[in-house]
């Protein structure tokens, strides 16, 4: 973790505020001496809480009503020597009262206040303190408080930082950089709400979706790449297997009713949604030879429009033909065997699902989407579709791809 930066700002802290006492213990003859009396400036009478850190009832450093000590600024005096309190038990008072406030933390809260920490260290060590936004937030927390309390301070994150470290990552919160969010809104031309940024395998690198896309920025928002992550050990395609989570999610804001369906007699044992073009012929190939076979192995086959074509062509006409016809999946039969289709017009979603196709990264026809997210492009034989859809352990050799099934 990186406290760092942060170290240096408390060390800074603490050498002014260890000079300043020296030099008043210099002005002072041993008669008019009293006991130090916290610096508090009028305008900040409580310390303020460090910003990103969620607190509980007790909210850093501000101590319980029970243990408040200091009074309104326009109403404190210079205390006598005879009612002044001992340097040790006052520092000793502010040391428990700081990390009483911060034991009442949960685990949670005390990581994101180190998660904060982080990142303004990060933020810190690009920019001078003098023109860093967090500078005075950062000196009216910290400026009250005694080198020694701020040294039982950094002691006490250390030991939290320890006990933090086995939280399960995705419980642990963290804060995107705004170098990162800021490359991304340079570069990706997608609204902001378009774009999902987590943190990525790799030690200073985010990774960033937006739709069927995934990209990764470092921390510093320098350097984005565009490719599929893997790891080496296990082999995986960790950035296809984002996608795939991407395209799950898509696929389940269909409504069935808009798709022409062709289901199996008996129980559904899985689905496969395919991406068509009635004029492909392909797609024809696999209508004829595979959805028959399919529906006899328990699997429903779902229709989804993509005319190459694109919007407005005739093959686009024809489909809107088929859709809207009496009997879709007899149309959709004669369509593919190059018979004659009565033409017919409806509401329709076949603009919707050919824009779902392209987010989802289709490109031709067919294109076989799983339930899982997985996209297959091409024609595939039923004989090595069907048990790889069961999830039977036989290799599926698709166009364009070589997988086995897992």
């Amino acid at each position: 973790m990186r406290i760092y930066p942060f170290i240096l700002v408390l060390l800074t802290v603490c050498t002014a505020t260890t000079t300043f006492a020296l030099e008043e213990s210099t002005e002072v003859t041993p008669q008019d001496q009293v006991a130090p009396t916290p610096s508090v400036p009028p305008s900040t009478p409580t310390a303020e809480p460090l910003p990103g850190a969620t607190t509980s009832s007790a909210d850093f450093p501000t101590a319980s009503p029970a243990t408040k000590t200091v009074a309104d600024p326009a109403a404190q005096t210079t205390p006598s020597p005879s009612s002044s309190t001992p340097p040790e038990e006052e520092t000793s008072a502010k040391k428990k009262k700081a990390l009483n406030a911060l034991s009442k933390m949960s685990a949670k809260e005390v990581a994101e206040l180190l998660n904060f920490i982080t990142t303004m260290g990060e933020d810190v060590s690009n920019t001078p303190l003098e023109d860093n936004p967090y500078k005075e937030k950062i000196l009216n927390s910290l400026n009250k408080m005694t080198p020694k309390e701020m040294a039982e301070l950094l002691n006490f994150i250390t030991t939290m930082e320890e006990d933090v470290s086995s939280t399960p990552v995705e419980e642990t919160p963290h804060t995107v950089p705004n170098t990162v969010k800021e490359t991304l809104k340079r570069i990706v031309k997608a609204p902001p709400e378009k774009i999902s940024i987590t943190v990525a395998p790799i030690p200073g690198v985010y990774e960033a979706a937006i739709e069927s896309e995934v990209v990764y920025v470092s921390a510093d928002g320098r350097y984005l790449l565009m490719g599929d992550l893997r790891d080496t050990q296990t082999g995986r395609n960790i950035t296809e297997d984002k996608r795939d989570k991407m395209r799950a999610d898509a696929i389940k804001t269909l409504d069935e009713k808009d798709l022409v369906v062709f289901a199996p007699k008996g129980d559904v044992k899985a689905t496969l949604n395919v991406f068509t073009d009635v004029d492909c012929g392909y797609c024809a190939k696999f209508h004829q030879e595979a959805v028959g076979k399919l529906n006899e192995a328990g699997i429903k086959v779902r229709y989804l429009a993509f005319p190459r074509a694109g919007i407005g062509s005739e093959t686009y006409k024809k489909m809107v033909s088929v859709w809207c016809a009496e009997n879709p999946q007899e149309t959709m039969t004669d369509a593919k065997a190059g018979r004659a289709v009565k033409s017919a017009t409806c509401d329709n979603s076949i603009d919707k699902q050919y824009e779902l196709g392209k987010k989802v990264g289709v490109t031709g026809t067919p294109a076989l989407l799983l339930s899982t997210g997985e996209l297959i492009p091409g024609y595939v034989p039923p004989e090595r579709l069907i048990p790889y859809l069961l999830n039977r352990d036989l290799p599926l050799l698709g166009k364009g791809r070589t997988t086995t099934a897992k």
